[in-house]
């Protein structure tokens, strides 16, 4: 191969390199938004969790307490 040869062929693989790395450095902050979404999620169900989990308590005591007084619910 002669030199222009090489120049040309090196010249196209810097292009294409220089695309996957800016291609790679979009997909990463996808990534981020994705797990970013998902953390601020995972605290959201937790919190819905926790409000479930006090009102059926609640509700429970309720229905223990109807049923000790004599209450039809």
């Amino acid at each position: 191969m002669n030199d222009p040869t090489i120049h040309r062929d090196l010249g196209r693989l810097e292009a294409t390199v220089m695309a996957l790395a800016e291609s790679q450095k979009k997909t990463e902050e996808r990534v981020q938004d994705i797990h970013d979404a998902v953390m601020a999620a995972k605290g959201g169900w937790r919190a819905l969790v926790v409000v479930g989990a006090i009102s059926s308590a609640l509700t429970g005591l309720a229905m223990k307490l109807a049923g000790l007084l004599r209450f039809d619910p």
